[in-house]
């Protein structure tokens, strides 16, 4: 599964199908953002997308820790048809990516416990509702 950037000024031309896999995400597993937040970072180059085939992309940004200044490539939001999954076959591009970056790590969120399979847990988030 190859990799390839669009750049903002190409973004509108793909964003009908990248919005559905959004919206896919979205309905599986609730998340804080917006599409419209995505698409805003897209276009603005607060984030990149990466296309992989005809369905399959990720969205990363470049996040700078607080105190330590650590670069980090953000694995955003991704989306693979069944039986695929864009992050584990494009790892290595990834990673590829997060080293021309400067990035030390990439990290990114999932409630698919699955991951801990593969990928090292940096931290958990625990949520206690405010009554």
């Amino acid at each position: 599964m190859e990799l390839r950037y669009i750049p903002p000024e190409h973004l509108r031309a793909v964003w009908s199908r990248v919005r559905a896999g959004l919206e896919e995400v979205q309905a599986s597993s609730p998340e804080p953002w917006l599409i419209e937040d995505v698409y805003h970072a897209l276009k603005t180059s607060a984030a990149q997308l990466f296309l992989a085939g005809p369905d399959a992309f990720v969205v990363s940004a470049v996040d700078v820790e607080p105190y330590s200044g650590t670069r980090v490539l953000h694995l955003w939001a991704g989306y693979s048809p069944p039986g695929t999954d864009v992050v584990d076959e494009a790892i290595t591009q990834l990673q590829r990516i997060a080293r021309e970056a400067g990035c030390a790590a990439i990290r990114f969120g999932s409630t698919r416990k699955g991951w801990s399979k593969r990928y090292r847990i940096h931290s958990i988030t625990y949520e206690v509702p405010v009554e």
